[in-house]
């Protein structure tokens, strides 16, 4: 019965993998000034998802314009940060050589949020199978006590 319980658990969380996968991935697009205290910022949940082109990842990074600090959020290709981060890259004008902090993502959607702890479905569900299963050998267990 437990093996059931488990190899149940298991195909779900493929399925729902799966799922995500074939739907593709959303993220979060916005840019603020740093400091501005907006949605962008610090309330990243309330800006509206968008959905990427396939191959591509979700992108946030702080970089300085000039004598500004900006937040950027948004879809990009998987070197996006690489792109940014290049100093005296053509790419960027001249004000946009600072580049703080770059990070990419494709773990969940709206991955690309604030430095906040994000649990993805996935690692909910390994958890929440470790934790019946502990329970299950728990029980059986018992009878030794």
């Amino acid at each position: 019965m437990v093996q059931i319980v488990v190899m149940y658990c298991v195909g779900l969380v493929f399925v729902a993998q799966f799922l995500g996968i074939v739907s593709g991935l959303q993220c979060y697009d916005c840019e603020t000034k740093k400091g501005a205290n907006n949605n962008c910022e610090i309330n990243v949940k309330n800006v509206t998802l968008v959905f990427c082109p396939s191959g591509f990842v979700c992108t946030s990074y702080t970089r300085t314009l000039g004598k500004e600090t900006n937040i950027r959020r948004l879809c990009s290709p998987s070197n996006e940060c690489e792109i940014v981060s290049a100093e005296n890259s053509h790419i960027l004008n001249p004000d946009e050589q600072s580049v703080i902090e770059c990070v990419s993502c494709t773990d969940v959607d709206g991955c690309n949020t604030a430095n906040t702890f994000v649990l993805n479905f996935t690692q909910f569900s390994l958890l929440s199978i470790l934790v019946i299963a502990l329970n299950v050998l728990n029980n059986k267990l018992s009878f030794l006590y």
